[in-house]
């Protein structure tokens, strides 16, 4: 999931008489991003934009220029609307107050990077996200367990139990990295209400064949071009597909895909779409009556309680603060296009979160705190736990040292370091699970992290020791 760079703010523009603010933004921006068709449709910009984008205001085609800001006057053409801008930098603000409350009240330019930050949160505390995330796990790399509060026996016995032709249709189904299981998390969020198992699943079975093979195909372009690796696949491309275009199907997998992924999805979209259909559904339900029935009661309490607690209190903050809240670190900047958050309480992803993108919405599956999971009052939280073992290692505690000193990347502390960036990435897995460290993630740059220390959860570890030490004590965090 190009982020905005914020030039000074003229307390006046120059010939207009406006004090009104002027934003800036970043190239390869679309121009529908820059605006809806409804809205305002004239802009000073502060270049001269190609002429087969815009079209000059004036009746006779002359350039109205100012002289003093050099600010010109453009008609944006929305017949173009997806052409891409592409040059280094640009301001553009409506061209006069009137017009733009003529149109509408008050209306702000939006930045074209960075989504507003006044998202609309939603909590879903449904429990068949859970059953397709364990399934996910099942499918998913052993390696990748080993992070989970679960810890990798509780997987191990997860796959054992799982019958051995059920695995089979998971791996031919799913493909390379489960893509199909992920976009069917986002598939459950689509569904109607209620998100109860049986009837999301029910659901699914009864769903249109090509609008399931249209949301996966489009899942799999968007998150390629989330990550920086493509642009992001055309409508009428995967249109094309979802119709049974092979063609526009390896056009579609071998853009998005890396080589060794392509064949084996490229035959998995081969299968008679409503055949595929079936298979998903049929699925998706043994699964859950064979497997995760034992644990679904259990879970679907601490879900529905988490998803309580935080439904009360979601709306107190903007978006952004929380989900670094509820993924204890993650600063991450929400792409423009995202029009609602919804965050979804997991058992199983413990204490890591998953963050992935659905059309319009932003889906942020968070591990739930301990107290809604029935432990033993004895034993020491989890997150305690974590907290003081990622102290335990010198290389971690270098680190943090480094990070005292301001934020830094991967490659500056693979250097620091001299270890490998898989070994250095492990442990900075286990400082963010601890919430020692908080990431910077640019959602225009895929990849691109930033991470830097979180000193109050330094300045809290004595309290909250304490407390455990001495439950009956009121301790310094009261």
């Amino acid at each position: 999931m190009p982020t905005a760079e914020t030039m000074p703010r003229p307390s006046k523009i120059a010939g207009t008489g406006s004090d009104r603010p002027v934003r800036s933004w970043s190239a390869s921006t679309s121009l529908v991003d820059v605006m809806r068709p409804e809205c305002i449709s004239t802009y000073r910009v502060t270049r001269e934009l190609p002429d087969s984008m815009l079209r000059r205001r004036s009746s006779n085609g002359a350039k109205k220029r100012d002289p003093y800001s050099k600010i010109f006057e453009y008609h944006l053409d929305l017949q173009n609307s997806n052409d891409i801008l592409r040059f280094d930098r640009f301001r553009i603000e409506p061209l006069d107050l009137k017009m733009a409350e003529l149109i509408t009240p008050r209306q702000r330019v939006r930045e074209l990077a960075v989504a507003p930050q006044r998202i609309p949160i939603e909590v879903d505390g449904a429990v068949a996200y859970e059953v397709v995330l364990t399934l996910w796990s099942v499918c998913s790399d052993k390696q990748e367990n080993v992070n989970f509060d679960m810890g990798p026996e509780w997987f191990d016995e997860l796959v054992e139990s799982t019958p051995e032709d059920l695995r089979e249709e998971f791996e031919l189904l799913g493909g390379p990295h489960c893509q199909v299981w992920l976009s069917i998390l986002g598939l459950i969020a689509a569904a109607p209400h209620p998100h109860d198992p049986e009837s999301v699943f029910n659901w699914i079975a009864e769903l249109n064949p090509q609008r399931l093979r249209r949301w996966i195909l489009g899942y799999i372009g968007d998150q390629a071009a989330a990550h920086g690796d493509a642009g992001a696949p055309s409508m009428s491309l995967i249109e094309a597909a979802a119709q049974g275009d092979q063609e526009a199907v390896k056009d579609i997998l071998k853009a998005s895909l890396k080589p060794d992924q392509v064949e084996p999805m490229t035959e998995l979209f081969e299968i008679d779409p409503e055949q595929f259909r079936d298979r998903i559904a049929t699925g998706l339900r043994r699964f859950r009556e064979e497997v995760f029935s034992k644990y679904e009661d259990q879970f679907s309490k601490a879900i529905a309680a988490a998803a309580a607690a935080r439904r009360s209190i979601a709306s107190r903050d903007n978006a952004k603060d929380v989900i670094e809240e509820v993924t204890n670190g993650l600063d991450y900047e929400i792409p423009l296009g995202v029009t609602r958050v919804i965050l979804v309480p997991s058992v199983v992803v413990r204490p890591l979160s998953l963050i992935d993108r659905y059309r319009d919405s932003l889906m942020v599956f968070y591990g739930l705190a301990d107290e809604f999971i029935s432990l033993n009052p004895e034993a020491p939280p989890s997150w305690m736990v974590r907290f003081y073992k990622a102290l335990s290692d010198e290389k971690r505690l270098r680190i943090l040292r480094r990070l005292s000193e301001g934020d830094t990347s991967l490659d500056e502390l693979t250097e620091l370091l001299d270890l490998s960036k898989s070994t250095v990435h492990h442990h900075i897995t286990i400082l963010r699970a601890a919430g020692l460290i908080r990431v910077q993630m640019r959602s225009d740059k895929g990849e691109s992290k930033c991470y830097g220390l979180r000193p109050q959860a330094i300045e809290d570890a004595s309290a909250f020791l304490e407390s455990y030490m001495r439950p009956h004590k009121e301790s310094a965090l009261a």
